[in-house]
């Protein structure tokens, strides 16, 4: 039998260094306070790589669901590139994931738009690099995702994902914060970067749903090759840890590796 002519999709996006691991930015609904904080920290600790881990822009004006507010595409498009340029300055590369907000226009369209071209469409700087697919690697034992699934429970479905694709994942989509331990892999949902308040469909009805809450992931990499989550959210002491990432990166630049047998799964 002749063998299918069509692609294996069986090479997601792959870093191996520190990212700042952040998404649903939902631009332009993003909280510019909080961004500006996660970035002032992972800069602290010497990290100026970062993944955007989907719906980084909203695509409200061509959504389906009704609201009473809603620009143009045009008008939402030019908030997109100054907002994205703006959140990619200081990256020295900005990896940009898909998510379900992305695939808004070309649901409209009723074609795949690559996201590629929706990057030359917003014109950004050429340290955001993009992909079609919805998950990277980080090294060996990590992913960022953004799922199909979400759930009410912070932490439940990376928690599923973990073991079936036998890393620690950290997910999107879910709009919570949580990390557990599931068969010995991390399972972290890392929250949301945008402004909650401005919402309208979580702000103006009411719903059953938990409170969409802010948060971020900021992976170190250590000179062993072990990654190091640090959870950011609206409980972190950001003055401290701008603190403690000055002291790791002056410590990191000055003293060898340690010892091999630290490396583990996680």
């Amino acid at each position: 039998m002749a063998a299918s002519p069509y692609p294996r999709f069986n090479t997601p996006p792959r870093v191996d260094d520190s990212r700042l691991v952040f998404g649903d930015c939902q631009i332009p609904y993003q909280d510019a306070d909080f961004l500006n904080k996660c970035k002032a920290v992972a800069f602290a600790y010497g990290v100026k790589k970062g993944v955007l881990g989907g719906d980084a822009i909203d695509f409200h004006a061509v959504s389906i669901f009704l609201a009473q507010f809603k620009q143009s595409l045009a008008e939402e498009l030019d908030q997109d590139e100054i907002g994205l340029t703006s959140i990619a300055a200081g990256f020295d590369e900005l990896l940009w994931l898909c998510g379900n907000h992305e695939e808004r226009l070309s649901r409209m369209l009723q074609q795949w738009l690559p996201m590629e071209r929706i990057a030359a469409m917003l014109m950004l700087p050429p340290n955001v690099v993009t992909t079609n697919y919805y998950y990277c690697h980080l090294g060996d034992h990590w992913e960022a995702t953004h799922p199909k699934n979400s759930s009410v429970i912070p932490g439940r479905i990376p928690s599923i994902l973990a073991p079936k694709y036998k890393r620690n994942v950290i997910s999107f989509h879910g709009h919570l914060v949580g990390a557990v331990m599931m068969n010995d892999y991390w399972a972290i949902d890392a929250g949301v970067t945008c402004d909650p308040e401005r919402l309208e469909y979580s702000m103006v009805r009411q719903s059953t749903r938990p409170k969409v809450q802010r948060g971020a992931v900021l992976m170190l990499l250590d000179a062993d090759g072990v990654y190091h989550p640090k959870i950011l959210n609206d409980l972190t002491n950001w003055d401290a840890e701008v603190y403690a990432g000055e002291q790791w990166a002056k410590q990191k630049s000055q003293k060898p590796s340690a010892s091999k047998s630290l490396k583990s799964r996680r």
